[in-house]
């Protein structure tokens, strides 16, 4: 924001802030106007308007606060402070000395007072007339230049000002090497004087040639006073250099003897110019002088040389440049040589490709054709490449041709531009003729097979998720040319590869997949397969080699552990397991059913999910038989899984709980003296386990009697858990206490 602006705005701001205050000052002026760097006094009178004494802090505000000394303070830095009794006045001396350097306009400064009533702000406007100008002209404002020309401007720098000045001036825009101004870059310049100077711009010779655009400013030291002026200066290309002649531009020459040709280059610029010289054409044609110097309007003569060779009869172009050591330019001019054979004898190539395959055969032909009147006897050969000319030798009568064939040997050869030259050797001259082509690997191939150059390692068997792999290859045509790819295995017959016909285009890559799928009846073991890979100019065979390791299908760990149920009935002979699962296998099983076989068994949980490693108890209750004695019971348990049938045995151990069934029958008898015993349930039940803990019953009268008790118990045991919970809680605590 600019000054007027903001301090516009600031004083908007402070009157919007001032009229909402009730105004303390009775009396003055706050609308005033300032002279060029004077001071403004005026006289306020204050009044403490309130119904006690106040004391006041005056201080002032605002972007040209420190403007505002009243009562000889300078109110900005240091408040001024004063106490007045109810109704009484104070005559306030107020000095607004504005800075010699603000711009013209209007600024305004607000008297913030304040007292234990609060605060208000009285807005002061000062207005400030112009009182420091410059003025700048510069003459001409748009001017042209050659290169190295230097342009002179006019400036003059007017004051304006009540009083001397300080002035900078300088010079934007321009490349500040290219200028130089005869006013210093700050001088003194007295009130209502002006001051001329010349601005000279000489830029370089090589000058980019376009408009530059400079400015010109004027400054009053120390303040924000300036005044600008644009110019510009265009650069032209005004230097002009000619090459040859209109006569010069159409040559002659022989193509088997030295001559050479003068060509004039003229100075048509303004100054002196050195020039460098160079020739872009055939091979057999030399500019000698490679540097000239000529004054302006001068003119000199250079050589032009054409050499023998083998180039064809034809009309040939080649270029003279003239690049200018002093200006940024340069001058080119073309020319054309009509290239004769003069003794002639011609060489043409009648067949051959311009591009051809390191693979194929390739030939060249040419004709030699005897234009002369008299008999030529020669010699071809070949060099730069490997190759063989038929014939070497050949004679010609005039006006008579004569082929020449030449076969290459490309083995060897790496792709590129390849080039050869034909040389044919008389007595009488020499010809040599460059031929070129470019050589391609047309049919080159690239595989990457990574992970079938070692050892491929699966695992096989229901466990093994999933029972396949797949392996991925690559296949690129590095040739020049459209290719078709075979690619098959054989010796394994689960080993597959897909596609088995390729195209490629020139620089195209394309995979192919090998899959190995073995069957679950595969037997462990080293399989190897040969894997072939054939298109137009490649063939690889190579070995895949494959290690299967078998899983078979009883992955899964069962152990079981057993205890005697309390209850042992005479008919049946009952325990119940512990049976621990785990599963070692390397896939999640998921388990339908438990059955076991020879003995009757029921299970707690015949469905659940086993997940690698995961082990699970479930409760087996096995019926033996009212007869069994064996101390290990085997049993088989079939357990069904989403995997098939796993069958496992298990061995009960009965004989680690002798010791609590001999308890059992030592507490039966010293119960079995009492009348009570006899009377309720649990001691006819302790009488039986006594009864069976004493050995084998030797009689049928014993058995009887035997079995006419079994069946009171089982009456009696009935109507036992039919009694209240509490009962029956108290039974089962006396059982855990004999186990």
């Amino acid at each position: 924001m600019n000054a007027i602006n903001r301090y516009t705005f600031l004083g908007l701001l402070l009157i919007i802030l001032g009229a909402s205050a009730r105004a303390d000052f009775v009396s003055g002026s706050f609308d005033l106007q300032a002279k060029c760097c004077d001071s403004v006094l005026t006289t306020y009178e204050f009044t403490n308007s309130s119904s006690e004494t106040l004391e006041y802090t005056l201080t002032a505000i605002g972007d040209s606060a420190d403007w505002a000394n009243i009562n000889g303070q300078q109110i900005d830095k240091e408040p001024l402070v004063f106490e007045l009794k109810a109704g009484e006045t104070k005559t306030l001396y107020a000095f607004f000395t504005p800075c010699c350097y603000a711009a013209p306009g209007t600024y305004v400064i607000g008297l913030k007072y304040s007292s234990t009533k609060g605060t208000k702000t009285q807005n002061v406007t000062l207005t400030l007339p112009e009182c420091r100008t410059l003025t700048l002209e510069i003459e001409p404002e748009n001017k042209t230049a050659g290169q190295c020309e230097p342009a002179v401007f006019d400036l003059k720098i007017a004051n304006k000002s009540i009083t001397t000045e300080t002035v900078q001036a300088k010079i934007e825009g321009i490349p500040a090497e290219w200028v130089s101004i005869t006013a210093p870059s700050e001088f003194l310049l007295e009130k209502e004087s002006e001051r001329a100077a010349q601005i000279k711009i000489s830029a370089p010779c090589d000058a980019e040639l376009k408009t530059y655009t400079g400015k010109a400013t004027a400054k009053i030291k120390g303040t924000d006073f300036s005044v600008s002026s644009n110019f510009s200066l265009e650069i032209k290309d005004k230097q002009a250099i000619s090459i040859g002649t209109e006569a010069q531009k159409k040559l002659q020459a022989c193509n088997d003897r030295e001559e050479q040709a003068a060509l004039t280059i003229k100075n048509n610029g303004r100054a002196k110019d050195s020039l460098q010289l160079s020739l872009e054409g055939p091979g057999w044609i030399e500019l000698k002088d490679k540097a000239l110097v000529l004054e302006a309007g001068e003119s000199k003569d250079v050589k032009v040389y054409f050499h023998t060779g083998s180039a064809e009869e034809k009309t040939y172009t080649f270029k003279i440049k003239a690049a200018s050591a002093t200006y940024a330019k340069e001058t080119s001019q073309e020319f054309s040589v009509a290239l004769k054979d003069c003794f002639n004898l011609g060489i043409a190539k009648t067949s051959g490709p311009e591009s051809a395959c390191i693979e194929d055969t390739l030939e060249y032909k040419f004709e030699a054709e005897n234009t002369r009147q008299n008999k030529i006897k020669a010699n071809a050969s070949i060099s730069g490449m490997k190759a063989a000319v038929s014939p070497e030798s050949f004679e010609l009568a005039p006006g008579k041709k004569q082929e020449l064939a030449v076969k290459f040997e490309l083995s060897g050869e790496k792709p590129g531009k390849k080039s050869f030259l034909l040389e044919i050797e008389s007595e009488n001259f020499k010809f040599s003729k460059e031929f070129s082509f470019t050589l391609s690997d047309c049919y080159s191939l690239a595989v990457s097979k990574e992970g079938l150059e070692k050892a491929v390692n699966m695992s096989a068997g229901a466990f093994v998720c999933p029972q396949g792999k797949v392996i991925t290859s690559e296949v690129k045509n590095t040739g020049a040319m459209e290719q078709i790819v075979e690619v098959k295995a054989t010796g394994i017959e689960w080993l597959k590869i897909e596609p088995t016909e390729i195209a490629l285009n020139a620089g195209e890559t394309k995979e192919f997949y090998t899959y190995l799928s073995p069957p679950l009846s595969i037997k462990a073991g080293d399989y190897e397969a040969q894997l072939e890979i054939k298109a137009r100019d490649y063939s690889s065979k190579s070995k895949i080699a494959v290690k299967v390791k078998t899983i078979g299908i009883e992955q899964v760990d069962v152990s079981a552990e057993s205890e005697i149920e309390q209850e042992i009935l005479e008919t049946e002979k009952t325990v119940k397991a512990k049976i621990k699962l785990r599963n070692t296998g390397n896939c999640t099983l998921s388990v339908s059913d438990i059955e076991g076989e020879g003995y009757t068994v029921k299970f707690d949980n015949q469905s659940f999910d086993l997940d690698i490693n995961e082990e699970k108890t479930i409760i087996a209750t096995v019926s033996l038989g009212k007869n069994t004695e064996d101390k290990n019971i085997s049993m088989q348990i079939t357990i069904t899984t989403d995997k098939g049938i796993i069958r496992k045995n298990l061995l009960l151990d009965l004989a680690k709980d002798e010791a609590a069934v001999e308890e059992i029958a030592q507490e039966e008898a010293e119960t079995s003296a009492t009348p009570e015993a006899t009377a309720t349930p649990a001691a006819a039940q302790q009488a039986g386990l006594a009864s069976l803990a004493g050995g084998r019953i030797a009689n049928l009268a014993i058995l009887f009697f035997l079995g006419i008790i079994a069946l009171i118990i089982v009456v009696l045991t009935y109507q036992a858990y039919k009694k209240p919970e509490g009962k029956t809680e108290a039974k089962a605590a006396s059982k855990k206490s004999r186990k």
